[in-house]
C-alpha cells in the first residue's frame, strides 16, 4: 500500500485521479456527491476514469468482481470513521512503506 500525504488542498485528489488513470483503479469516495465531484474534475481535465464508487459500495462488496485491479481510498480518515461509525478516533498509525509524490 502506498500513501499520498499532502495538506488539505494540496492536490491529493488530482494525484489520485492520475494514479487511477495510469493503473486503471477505482477511486473510493465518501458518498455519491463526492463521486460526482471527483468525476467532474476528471471531465474538466479532459480525461476519463472508472466512475468513482462510495465507501458503502466498497464495504458491501458491490465491486469485488474479476478484473478489478484495485482501489484508491480518498480521505482515508473519513473512511475509517465510516467503517467504525465514530468520529472519536483521535490518532491512527501507519507503516510508511512508500509515499507517492508528484505522479
Amino acid at each position: 500500500m502506498k500513501l499520498i500525504i499532502k495538506n488539505h488542498g494540496g492536490g491529493k485528489t488530482i494525484e489520485a485521479i492520475k494514479l487511477a488513470i495510469k493503473e486503471n483503479l477505482y477511486i473510493v469516495a465518501a458518498n455519491e456527491k463526492e463521486c460526482y465531484r471527483i468525476f467532474s474534475i476528471v471531465q474538466s481535465m479532459g480525461l476519463n476514469i472508472n466512475f468513482p464508487i462510495t465507501y458503502s459500495e466498497l464495504i458491501n462488496a458491490f465491486y469485488h468482481k474479476p478484473g478489478i485491479k484495485g482501489f484508491i481510498i480518498d480521505e482515508a480518515e473519513r473512511f475509517i470513521e465510516y467503517v467504525v461509525k465514530s468520529d472519536k478516533i483521535k490518532y491512527i498509525t501507519l507503516t510508511k512503506e512508500n509515499e507517492v509524490h508528484d505522479v
